[in-house]
C-alpha cells in the first residue's frame, strides 16, 4: 500500500454517496467491504480493472448513518487489506454538526507545522469533516511533497473525509488554454478527480454540497489570477449554486486566494466576490493564501482568512481597515454548526484558543454577536 484509504465527496450528495480512494505501489484491483457495524461488513464494491491509485464511488447509502469500511487490493497471490476505517454520511434534517478548516498546509523542504495540526485534528473526535483551503503541498507535480501531506494527514483522515479546495500551488489551471497542464502529473487531480464527470460543469474543480441546514460553496479561485472565474464561468456557478442555497439557514462560502489581507487586499476578487456575498447573505466566506490569521467584517459578512496550517508565517503587516483580528503562529479552526447560530473557534495545535466568535442566525443573515480574543 502507498496511500492509506480515505473518504470525500467533492461533486456527490454526501448523504447518500461517498468515494473511498487508495493508492498501491503496483497494480492491483479493487473492492470495498461495508455495513453499519465494523464486526459485519460485506462486499460492497468491486473493480477488476487494475490499477494504482484506486477511485470507488459508493452509492445508496443512508443519510446521517455511520458506516464501517475495509478495502482490499489483490494481484499475483499478493493482497492488501486495509484496517476498518469509518466515516458518516451527512444528514438531511437540521442536526448540529461541527467541522475543521485550515490552509496552506505546504511545507518547504519539508519544513514547517503541518504534522502539528494535523495531531491535533486528529486527537478529536466531534469532526463531520476536515477541509483543506488550499495549498495542501508546495509543488502541485511533486509525487514528495503530496507524499508528506497526504502521510501526516493520516492522524485524521482514517475517520474524517477530507472536503478540500485546490490552492495555487496545487494547480496546474493554464488561462491561456482554459484547461490543466500534464494532468499526468496533476497531484490534486490524481488523489481527488474532478468534481463533475459530466454536463456544464465537467472537468472542473469547484463543488457544492448540503450537511443538515447548510450550504457549502467549495470555490476554485487558487491559480493566482482573477481570470479562472471567467473562464470556467465560475462566477455563473456562484450565483445559480448559491441562489439555490436560500432555504439554507447557513451559506458557507470557502476557496484558496485571499480577498481581505493585511498584507495587502485584492480588489480583482473583491469586486467579483463581494457582490455575490452581499446578494446571497453568505454566512460566512473562509479562504487562505497569505499565512496568518485573520478575521475581517465587511458590510456585516464575515471573513476568515485561515493561513496557520503548515507554512512559514508572514510578517511585515499593513492592518487593513476591515480587519478584526490577527494572529501569527500555527492554527487550525473549528465551525460548530448549531441550528441558529455558528460558533467559531481558531486554535493552536495545543488547543489554546486564540480567538473565539458566534454569528446568530437573523433572517437570512448571520450577524455577529460576539467576537474577539479568549
Amino acid at each position: 500500500i502507498d496511500k492509506d484509504p480515505y473518504t470525500h465527496f467533492n461533486g456527490i450528495d454526501p448523504a447518500r454517496e461517498y468515494h473511498v480512494s487508495w493508492e498501491t505501489s503496483k497494480v492491483m484491483n479493487s473492492s470495498v467491504w461495508l455495513g453499519t457495524s465494523s464486526e459485519n461488513l460485506v462486499l460492497n464494491v468491486t473493480n477488476a480493472s487494475f490499477v494504482t491509485m484506486h477511485h470507488v464511488h459508493l452509492t445508496n447509502l443512508s443519510p446521517n448513518t455511520r458506516y464501517y469500511y475495509r478495502v482490499v487490493s489483490a494481484r499475483d497471490g499478493a493482497t492488501y487489506t486495509s484496517p476498518v476505517r469509518t466515516f458518516k454520511t451527512a444528514p438531511v434534517t437540521a442536526v448540529p454538526f461541527t467541522a475543521a478548516f485550515f490552509s496552506d498546509s505546504q511545507q518547504l523542504f519539508g519544513l514547517g507545522h503541518y504534522e502539528r495540526i494535523a495531531n491535533a485534528i486528529g486527537s478529536r473526535d466531534d469532526l463531520a469533516f476536515v477541509s483543506p483551503l488550499g495549498d495542501l503541498a508546495q509543488v502541485s507535480d511533486s509525487q514528495a511533497d503530496w507524499n508528506l501531506f497526504m502521510s501526516q494527514s493520516q492522524a485524521w483522515m482514517d475517520r474524517f473525509p477530507i472536503v478540500p479546495s485546490i490552492g495555487n500551488h496545487d494547480s496546474q489551471f493554464n488561462s491561456a488554454t482554459s484547461g490543466y497542464d500534464d494532468p499526468g502529473h496533476f497531484m490534486y487531480l490524481k488523489y481527488f478527480g474532478y468534481s463533475y464527470a459530466s454536463g456544464p460543469w465537467e472537468n472542473h474543480l469547484f463543488y457544492t454540497f448540503n450537511w443538515s441546514n447548510v450550504q457549502f460553496v467549495v470555490g476554485e479561485i487558487g491559480d493566482g489570477s482573477q481570470e479562472n472565474i471567467l473562464l470556467m464561468n465560475q462566477s455563473g456557478w456562484f450565483n445559480e449554486t448559491l441562489g439555490r442555497g436560500q432555504d439554507k439557514a447557513f451559506r458557507i462560502l470557502v476557496f484558496h486566494r485571499s480577498l481581505y489581507s493585511s498584507l495587502g487586499n485584492h480588489p480583482d476578487y473583491i469586486a467579483r466576490i463581494k457582490p455575490i456575498v452581499d446578494k446571497y447573505n453568505v454566512s460566512l466566506v473562509m479562504y487562505g493564501h497569505d499565512h496568518h490569521y485573520e478575521r475581517f467584517l465587511v458590510n456585516g459578512h464575515t471573513y476568515l482568512l485561515l493561513g496557520g496550517g503548515g507554512g512559514m508565517q508572514d510578517t511585515g503587516f499593513n492592518i487593513v481597515p476591515e480587519s478584526q483580528f490577527i494572529n501569527v503562529g500555527p492554527s487550525y479552526t473549528t465551525v460548530r454548526f448549531d441550528v441558529d447560530r455558528l460558533v467559531v473557534e481558531t486554535r493552536s495545535p495545543e488547543h489554546a484558543v486564540i480567538e473565539a466568535f458566534t454569528l446568530v442566525q437573523n433572517g437570512s443573515r448571520a450577524d455577529l454577536v460576539t467576537g474577539g480574543a479568549c
